[in-house]
């Protein structure tokens, strides 16, 4: 958990896991594939984002909300600008380990990682 709380928080624990592969194959490959009833998958990270909050689909109008500065805006907009072609070219059904094995994946961790930075930057 990131120890921020409401929206803020569900954003950045969701940008969190969306930069840590090694959490991925554990939670949504490996530890959902022996309990299907586990929740934590790369539709519930990207519902966040998108779905629940809006903020990665038009994160500069959550400055002073959700998000402290253009700068995060800015992070979280290359995050999208990574994430949403990806999502978009994914074939029907595709599950989260063949998602998280292709390629272009890692253009979506490191941009994780770099919002991820900016977010939590000056934050105990």
């Amino acid at each position: 958990m990131s120890g921020y709380s409401g929206i803020r928080g569900s954003v950045i624990d969701a940008v969190r896991v969306l930069s840590d592969p090694g959490y991925q194959r554990r939670m949504w490959v490996e530890e959902r594939g022996s309990d299907p009833r586990l929740i934590e998958d790369l539709d519930a990270n990207i519902s966040t984002l998108y779905d629940d909050t809006g903020v990665a689909e038009s994160p500069h109008d959550y400055v002073g909300t959700v998000l402290r500065s253009e700068e995060e805006a800015r992070a979280i907009a290359a995050l999208d600008r990574v994430l949403t072609p990806l999502l978009e070219a994914l074939p029907a059904g595709a599950d989260d380990a063949s998602v998280i094995a292709m390629p272009e994946w890692r253009r979506v961790v490191d941009a994780a990682r770099e919002a991820l930075d900016v977010l939590t930057a000056g934050s105990p």
